[in-house]
């Protein structure tokens, strides 16, 4: 009876009018022609897929064929490196096993020699050690090659790619240069460090027939000089005996050349003669930067400090020294002072 009664009440709700709010709204309802497209569509899904699927494991093929190259790239680079460092000293190049990784087929080597842009400098091109140079003196072009010493070590490999294998092989051919040259004696084959590096740059030095013309006016020169009546007055500027009597030891007053790499006397004498003069002489050019009055002064100053030292020990000695003797040193000074004065004005 309840259960009638439950039915009964069920049907007389669903008997009682529907309120306008909870209707379907008029926007929510589909039009036709679009339902009628949506059912024609039904079924495409599965389909788009399979087209797709193709062309979407061809892209991660080529992904994991490009990681796995990379990979492999990476480790020829690390094996060429290996193969030529393997060759520096004390190494030899040999005896060094060949890494696992890089079984055969795949080989690596090093070889002597090659091309580098960056060592193409005219540095390495100067006549000093590459040539020509006057009165046709040979250069030995290989001492101060610094392609000798170059090395490259080589690494080689042919794989089929662990996915689309149709594609074909891929070969890897990696180098790896090393620069070794550093001109140390055993590199330039000499038999120690003390030995000398210009015969083994000019070998026809030795080779008096061609050199006799310069031995001849070096030796005329030396001559010149030791035999010259000035001699005697020049010993002051390194071999003056009233300052090895005083210090026990000489002093140079020669100013020293420049330092330079040339054999043109012309260019030389451009170049370089001209300061080495105005460092000799007293008179210095307006805008040159220079030592104060040049040698002159320099032996002035030099005296005049020595002279005052020794008047220093002979005023303060007890007794004092002899008045003459102090009386000439005093002098000396006020001739050094005067003749310093004398080079301000210059």
């Amino acid at each position: 009876m309840s259960m009638h009664r439950g039915d009964d009440a069920v049907a007389e709700v669903a008997r009682l009018p529907v309120p306008q709010t909870a209707r379907t709204p008029e926007l929510w309802r589909v039009p036709l022609r679009r339902t009628a497209r949506i059912a024609r569509r039904r079924g495409l899904a599965p389909l788009e897929m399979v087209l797709a699927i193709p062309i979407l494991l061809f892209v991660v093929g080529l992904t994991v064929i490009f990681g796995v190259v990379a990979c492999w790239k990476v480790r020829g680079q690390l094996t060429a490196r290996d193969a030529v460092w393997s060759t520096r000293n004390p190494r030899w190049g040999t005896g060094v096993p060949t890494p696992r990784e890089w079984a055969a087929p795949a080989t690596r080597r090093w070889r002597q020699g090659g091309a580098v842009a960056a060592l193409d400098h005219q540095a390495f091109q100067h006549p000093v050690i590459r040539g020509p140079l006057p009165n046709n003196l040979q250069v030995n072009t290989q001492l101060f090659d610094p392609t000798q010493e170059l090395r490259i070590g080589e690494a080689q490999t042919t794989r089929t790619p662990p996915a689309l294998a149709r594609l074909g092989r891929y070969s890897l051919d990696l180098a790896h240069p090393i620069l070794d040259g550093k001109w140390q004696y055993h590199q330039m084959r000499l038999g120690s460090n003390t030995s000398r590096r210009i015969p083994h740059l000019y070998p026809d030095i030795p080779d008096p027939a061609q050199l006799r013309g310069l031995e001849m006016r070096y030796q005329q020169t030396v001559q010149t000089i030791v035999g010259s009546p000035l001699q005697p007055a020049l010993a002051v500027l390194d071999r003056d005996q009233e300052i090895y009597a005083w210090y026990y030891t000489y002093h140079d007053f020669h100013p020293s050349f420049p330092g330079f790499c040339e054999l043109e006397t012309d260019a030389v004498r451009q170049a370089h003669m001209r300061g080495h003069l105005l460092r000799v002489d007293c008179h210095t050019p307006p805008g040159m930067q220079m030592p104060p009055h040049g040698v002159p002064a320099d032996l002035a100053r030099f005296f005049k400090r020595m002279y005052e030292e020794q008047l220093a020990v002979l005023q303060n000695s007890m007794p004092p020294g002899p008045p003459q003797q102090i009386a000439e040193l005093q002098r000396r000074i006020r001739i050094l002072e005067a003749f310093l004065s004398y080079l301000d004005t210059l």
